[in-house]
């Protein structure tokens, strides 16, 4: 993964090959609309919506939240557009942009007997993301942690309830450790925090798992669920989000504070 981090890219797109001048160009995703498909309320144009090549982290994933919210908007997605805002790594959020394996999970990667990597598998669509999202991050066997959809192990289970389940942050620090020693220390500081972009990604990406998300990083940034959603309940009531709903004048928005 440190020899994929090693690809620069100016831009976050897809690879496209210039015969004429035998070079790679970094193009538009074919189809923006792609990574929407499993949000409801959202509709498939008819023909492909190109997305992209962005210039900062920050622009690649506000094209997915505000897509999310044209489609079906609401106080939870308005409590993700203040995460994405103080949740990023603003160090990270221009180029270089790197590589990112479309599915770097435990089932892509081969191992002989004697425990050598002989190959890693499975690079449909491949594309240049932020280093926060891209070759340096914890792959996502190590991040299940921060999905509670998806994570049943939990400190106050019994053993038996816990035994299929390992917890992550164990491995993510000697993942770090492995990634800091193979790239002489240049990658630790994309690699030590990627989960939580990976998890703001999930979030907006996924919207089966973006309920269990929030709630999770509302603990993580308040300390506390419930102050999670007494933020939640807030906004449903101020007129930020309100004015989104059905927009206004000026004078409404002063009369409404």
């Amino acid at each position: 993964m440190t020899e994929l981090a090693a690809l620069e890219f100016d831009e976050i797109g897809r690879l496209d090959w210039d015969a004429t001048s035998e070079v790679y160009d970094v193009v538009p995703f074919p189809d923006g609309s792609g990574l929407m498909r499993d949000i409801q309320g959202f509709k498939e144009p008819d023909t492909p919506i190109p997305f992209g090549p962005c210039d900062s982290a920050h622009s690649f994933l506000s094209f997915l939240l505000s897509t999310r919210r044209r489609a079906s908007d609401s106080p939870m997605l308005a409590v993700l557009q203040l995460f994405l805002s103080s949740l990023t790594d603003r160090t990270l959020e221009g180029p270089p942009f790197v590589l990112s394996h479309p599915d770097f999970d435990s089932q892509n990667v081969l191992v002989d007997d004697d425990g050598t990597i002989t190959g890693i598998i499975d690079w449909d669509n491949v594309d240049i993301r932020p280093r926060q999202g891209a070759a340096a991050v914890y792959p996502m066997w190590l991040t299940i942690d921060w999905d509670p959809l998806f994570y049943g192990w939990s400190k106050d289970a019994s053993p038996e309830d816990n035994a299929a389940y390992d917890s992550p942050a164990t491995y993510r620090r000697a993942y770090l450790d492995a990634i800091t020693r193979a790239s002489n220390g240049k990658l630790m500081h994309i690699t030590c925090n990627s989960h939580i972009w990976t998890t703001l990604y999930i979030a907006l990406s996924n919207e089966i798992a973006t309920s269990g998300i929030v709630d999770h990083l509302s603990k993580f940034v308040f300390g506390s669920g419930l102050l999670g959603y007494e933020v939640e309940e807030g906004i449903r009531r101020g007129p930020w989000y309100a004015l989104r709903q059905k927009p206004g004048t000026i004078a409404e928005i002063t009369g409404a504070l």
